[in-house]
C-alpha cells in the first residue's frame, strides 16, 4: 500500500504492519514479497528483512516454490533461497500453477514444467496465460505488442494435455477464479464462463475484473462496483477505481476532485479502517 509516496504493508483491518519505505511492493506469497528499492527488485520476509537481494529489473510472486525474475531484459525463475532454478533466457514468463508456467521466447508461447521442458503437448501458441483450476487461456492467430497487450486472433482454453477444452471463439480471456473466467465477446463486451465452457454471465459488460470471494469488479456508466456469480449487482457503486477482493477485503478509490484516496471495504460494501492510501501495491489489481 502506498502512503505519502512510499509503499508498506497493512493487515486486513488496515493496521500498518510494515512501515512504508519501498518505491514499489507486491503481495506476500509463500512467506515472501517482492519489493523495489534503489530501482531494483528483491524479496523481503514478513519482518521486512531483505532475504533475496534487490538485483532484478522486475519480479513476480512466489508460486509453487518458484518466482519469475527479470535480469538483462530476460526472464527466469528462482527459489526462495534466491538460487536460479531456470536461467533468464525467456522474453516473457508467468507464474507456476498446476506445475506449469506460461512462457515465451521468439514470439512463441508454450507451457513449461518445473525443469523448463515443454509440457501440455509441446504445442506453441500466439499467446498464453497461466493455468488456473486445470485450464489455461490461449490465443491462436494473434500477436503481442511491445507494451505486452495481445491483439487479434481468438482465445479459448486448453487443459494440461494441450487439448482444447473451451473453443477458441473469444477476443480475450483471463484466468479462472472461483470457477469462473472473464471472456470478451465479438462486441467487445465481457462476460464469464465456467470450466465447462458455459457462459454463466453473457458478454454484455463494459469491463470486469476477476472473481474472488463471490465478487467481481465491474464497471458501469457511473463507475466501478461489484457483481456476484449470478451477474447481479452485489455492490452497486460509482468508485473511480477498485481492486479485486482478497481475504474479504477490496480497495476502492474515492474522490472526484484531485488524486483519488483509497480505503478498504468488505464484501457488503462496508468501509473498513481509514481512507488514507495513495494507491494499491503491485499485484492488487
Amino acid at each position: 500500500m502506498r502512503f505519502e509516496g512510499a509503499f508498506g504493508y497493512v493487515d486486513e483491518d488496515a493496521n500498518v504492519t510494515l512501515e512504508p519505505r519501498w518505491s514499489s511492493a507486491r503481495f506476500f506469497s509463500e512467506g515472501l514479497a517482492a519489493v523495489r528499492s534503489g530501482g531494483k527488485w528483491g524479496f523481503i520476509d514478513s519482518a521486512g528483512k531483505l532475504v533475496i537481494p534487490a538485483r532484478y529489473e522486475a519480479a513476480g510472486d512466489f508460486s509453487e516454490g518458484l518466482a519469475r525474475v527479470q535480469r538483462g531484459g530476460k526472464w527466469g525463475y528462482i527459489d526462495p533461497a534466491g538460487k536460479e532454478v531456470l536461467p533468464a533466457i525467456l522474453d516473457a514468463a508467468g507464474d507456476y500453477h498446476d506445475g506449469l508456467a506460461n512462457v515465451c521466447r521468439g514470439g512463441k508461447w508454450w507451457f513449461a514444467d518445473r525443469n523448463g521442458d515443454a509440457a501440455a503437448g509441446g504445442i506453441f501458441f500466439s499467446g498464453a496465460r497461466s493455468f488456473s483450476e486445470g485450464l489455461a487461456a490461449v490465443n491462436v492467430g494473434g500477436w503481442q505488442g511491445d507494451e505486452g497487450k495481445f491483439y487479434g486472433g481468438k482465445w479459448g482454453f486448453v487443459d494440461a494435455s494441450g487439448r482444447v477444452a473451451i473453443p477458441l471463439r473469444y477476443t480475450d480471456a483471463r484466468d479462472f477464479h472461483d470457477g469462473l473466467a472473464a471472456v470478451r465477446g465479438a462486441e467487445e463486451r465481457w462476460g464469464f464462463v465456467n470450466t465447462a465452457g458455459t457462459e454463466v454471465i453473457p458478454p454484455a459488460l463494459l469491463n470486469v475484473g476477476d472473481f474472488s470471494d463471490d465478487r467481481a469488479p465491474t464497471i458501469h456508466d457511473e463507475g466501478w462496483g461489484f457483481i456476484d456469480p449470478s451477474g447481479r449487482w452485489a455492490i452497486l457503486a460509482d468508485y473511480p477505481g477498485v481492486t479485486r477482493f482478497i481475504h474479504g477485503r477490496a480497495l476502492v478509490a474515492r474522490g472526484v476532485n484531485g488524486p483519488p484516496v483509497w480505503g478498504f471495504i468488505d464484501t457488503t460494501g462496508r468501509p473498513i479502517g481509514p481512507i488514507c492510501f495513495d494507491a494499491p501495491g503491485d499485484g492488487f489489481q
